[in-house]
């Protein structure tokens, strides 16, 4: 009796059928293993699995990716190969430093405060680094690129003649934090800071601009009676650059305003010269052509005057670089956030925005 029990065993071990079972139970065992491992990774590594530079919308492709790493194929039949693509993409990721920012690419429906939660920072972030982002953040038009910083902060364009200490000091960070951000490239040392460069100054935040004081004051007759006044009088204004030139011929098509309170806005085909409005020295030459003001040029005229051109499709001059009123500094163009070839212009004065009606003949 026991011999042919023993036989019977033997023979139900060794069918196709208890077989598979088996191999179907440590299949299923081996899969949830696979997913609950590819799972945590994706979570520690979400941030860094964001910023692949394929993944315009991370939002978006973020649950796809989740999908891939859990390792199973339709009906749970067991690991896929999608296991070790993912597990290559997370080695990938923990290497890769994060950049300065971000382009992404808006969809239909998406809206900042959404955006700065898939990437893990604040709307204000998105806000500060995005000229366009003025009077609704939340109605953004599809197809238009943001640069949204990988961490809180701002994008600073470093002008001739900065400094990390300036920098620092300016926004009111620690040097600390704008040299030990890798991307900037500083490697550890202020003094590689290269002038037309972006950088960013994790933690900054916008500094506040006051009214710019008028073109000049009334002077008023001394008197000898009158009690000395309790605190030193605002100095009259330096005098503004004589005889503003326009930077380019064309049709205005926006106006400085609520809707539009940086400059102006002039259409005209690419390639038109654009000149200098008045002598200087050119500031920044530089910019990402992706994104906000584009290739851009900022010349510095003296007294606290700067004016801006934006959206350029290529540079005349070069960073430190004395310009003559009426020189050309660039070509018109379309890069950044432009619906079509214009020149976007500005005029500031100690960082307030000047209406350029207002100096232009």
């Amino acid at each position: 009796m026991i011999a042919p029990l023993l036989m019977l065993i033997v023979a139900f071990a060794s069918h196709p059928l208890g077989m598979r079972d088996a191999d179907a139970t440590a299949a299923r065992s081996a899969g949830r293993g696979s997913a609950a491992e590819s799972a945590a990774a994706l979570r520690v590594l979400s941030p860094a699995a964001r910023s692949s530079s394929n993944v315009d919308h991370p939002q978006m492709a973020f649950p796809a990716a989740e999908t891939a790493a859990a390792g199973t194929l339709p009906g749970g039949a067991g690991p896929s190969v999608a296991t070790a693509g993912a597990e290559q993409t997370r080695s990938a990721a923990v290497q890769q430093e994060l950049p300065i920012f971000y382009e992404h690419r808006v969809v239909e429906g998406e809206t900042v405060s959404g955006i700065a939660a898939a990437y893990g920072v604040s709307t204000d972030s998105i806000v500060w680094n995005n000229i366009d982002i003025l009077d609704d953040a939340d109605m953004l038009a599809p197809g238009v690129v943001l640069q949204v910083p990988s961490v809180d902060g701002l994008i600073h364009s470093v002008r001739v003649d900065e400094t990390v200490s300036g920098i620092a000091a300016r926004y009111d960070v620690e040097v600390a934090a704008i040299v030990g951000f890798a991307a900037n490239g500083l490697a550890g040392d202020p003094d590689n800071l290269r002038e037309g460069s972006l950088i960013l100054v994790p933690g900054a935040r916008p500094i506040p601009v006051a009214s710019p004081p008028p073109a000049s004051a009334p002077e008023q007759a001394p008197d000898s009676a009158a009690e000395p006044p309790a605190a030193t009088p605002v100095p009259a204004a330096p005098p503004q650059p004589a005889g503003w030139l326009w930077p380019a011929t064309g049709r205005i098509t926006n106006t400085l305003g609520p809707r539009h309170p940086l400059g102006i806005d002039i259409s005209m085909v690419v390639g038109t010269p654009i000149i200098s409005a008045a002598g200087g020295q050119a500031v920044f030459v530089g910019g990402n052509p992706c994104c906000s003001y584009g290739s851009h040029v900022i010349l510095d005229h003296g007294d606290g005057y700067e004016t801006l051109y934006a959206h350029l499709s290529r540079f005349a001059v070069s960073n430190g670089e004395w310009v003559a009123p009426g020189q050309v500094i660039g070509w018109s163009g379309s890069t950044g956030r432009s619906t079509g070839p214009h020149l976007h212009f500005e005029i500031r004065r100690s960082g307030a925005h000047l209406d350029p009606l207002g100096y232009l003949p």
